[in-house]
């Protein structure tokens, strides 16, 4: 939605800054995520993880599903267009975020501030597929949407 973002005219200053549509659309994406984080801290829990353990994947996760929903959200379509159509800001704040998390997660003065312990690559990457998961869940509904808003326009 934001390619043309520059050629069409401001917003009316009655029109609110968010409708109706993309209020649930946001609350649909919250309450995915949110339910893939408490599936990762309760997986995490009953898998036999110390606490600090649980803390590193469940921050991993959070982390993962925030850069998931920038991409969500940019997209309206094919996310991984968005990533590859030569967006170098959001690759910069990709690669920027997760070489802060890899230095959170495997630096020991930063694990201490944060009372972490040490995990392992796959559990990371468990975190990762969860954070695509919760925020990609509503990639249905906005193919449906955008389906249904072009056949109306063709009615």
């Amino acid at each position: 939605p934001g390619e043309d973002v520059m050629n069409r005219p401001p917003r009316k200053l009655k029109e609110p800054l968010f409708g109706k549509k993309g209020f649930i659309m946001s609350l649909a994406q919250g309450i995915g995520v949110l339910l893939a984080m408490l599936a990762v801290y309760l997986l995490a829990i009953n898998s036999g993880f110390s606490e600090g353990q649980v803390r590193a994947i469940t921050f991993s996760a959070i982390v993962f599903s925030n850069l998931f929903l920038i991409v969500a959200n940019l997209s309206w379509g094919n996310p991984l267009k968005v990533f590859f159509n030569g967006n170098r800001a959001l690759r910069l704040i990709f690669f920027c975020t997760l070489v802060m998390l890899g230095a959170i997660l495997f630096y020991p003065p930063l694990m201490n501030v944060f009372h972490f312990e040490q995990v392992e690559l796959k559990d990371i990457g468990l975190a990762a597929l969860m954070g695509a998961v919760g925020a990609f869940c509503t990639e249905p509904f906005k193919i449906l949407f955008t389906k249904r808003k072009t056949i109306n326009s063709l009615v």
